[in-house]
């Protein structure tokens, strides 16, 4: 736990800040399909963004600052059809959750890493949204496969 939170205090004084879940975000499901079944395989990784708004005030006023925290969600899919084919698709998922906090946005990069990575039922359960609402597109992608092929 507590090397989780160090890793993603490393990530964050990068920049491009990528946060460990407690647990593994990945998702394997079975897709019917009239050549056969399609295995796919989810990956999931977390990414935070920070947006740093409003402006510091001068002794006696009240600042306006505030941090605005994103944890996107960046997934990788692999599938394989019973054709043999394998289909790879990089989905990136915008509903990311959000934070804001006051202040400036490096006083709360460890608080907020660690917020997020306490919330890793909630990415699951957008992964498994993202997985669901790419059930359609993945069909598509094998029927185009399978035409391409037999043509």
């Amino acid at each position: 736990m507590q090397m989780t939170g160090m890793l993603a205090a490393a990530a964050l004084a990068l920049g491009a800040i990528v946060v460990t879940p407690h647990l593994p975000l990945e998702h394997r499901t079975q897709v019917q399909h009239a050549s056969g079944t399609v295995d796919a395989e989810y990956r999931g990784t977390v990414t935070l963004a920070a947006r740093q708004i409003g402006t510091p005030a001068p002794g006696g006023r009240a600042s306006t600052l505030r941090c605005e925290w994103t944890a996107g969600l960046a997934v990788e899919r692999e599938a394989r059809h019973a054709g043999g084919g394998l289909l790879s698709r990089t989905i990136d998922d915008a509903d990311g959750l959000k934070l804001s906090r006051a202040g400036w946005c490096n006083a709360h990069r460890n608080d907020v890493a660690q917020h997020f990575a306490e919330r890793s039922d909630e990415l699951h359960r957008q992964l498994l949204a993202v997985a669901e609402a790419d059930r359609d597109i993945l069909v598509s992608q094998v029927e185009r496969q399978l035409a391409m092929t037999a043509g």
